[in-house]
């Protein structure tokens, strides 16, 4: 598999999760999530995207300056659910493919700088069974969206 290719979300690990829980958050807190102006997805050892054009200040910044773009290490990019690392992949590339997956609704066509992304029905769905698993001690690295057999979790 390619660090071009969309990530099927049957291949989905830690780092898509952890994502969507971030994401989540940040989508009901604000009433979408503005792509590209959150400082998560440029400023962290972990992510390699630097967008000082749209957010030349980012609040997680801790003193590097955002002028200077960050290289991510292989060993830092997407973990998937068989623990296979893709050494460019990092949060922006999650987030298409969480929107590819049909998690997200755009304001305009795809994912860029600038747009503002809502949860869709499945997108709420699924961060529900997230939110759940978590709170019941469960981590992100051994979530399952598993159909519902037993009442206790929905299908989606």
């Amino acid at each position: 598999m390619s660090n071009e290719d969309l990530i099927p979300e049957e291949k989905f690990g830690r780092d898509h999760w952890s994502m969507l829980a971030y994401l989540e958050t940040v989508a009901v807190d604000c009433a979408g999530f503005q792509v590209g102006l959150d400082a998560y997805m440029r400023h962290t050892r972990r992510h390699h995207r630097v967008m000082p054009q749209e957010c030349p200040q980012p609040k997680r910044a801790k003193k590097v300056l955002a002028q200077f773009v960050l290289t991510m290490q292989p060993e830092h990019g997407t973990r998937l659910k068989d623990g296979t690392v893709l050494g460019d992949h990092d949060d922006f590339d999650c987030l298409q493919d969480l929107y590819a997956a049909g998690y997200f609704l755009a304001t305009t066509d795809g994912v860029q700088p600038g747009v503002v992304l809502h949860l869709s029905a499945k997108g709420q769905r699924v961060a529900s069974l997230l939110r759940a698993h978590k709170s019941a001690g469960g981590a992100f690295r051994n979530f399952e969206m598993i159909p519902a057999t037993n009442g206790s979790n929905v299908s989606v």
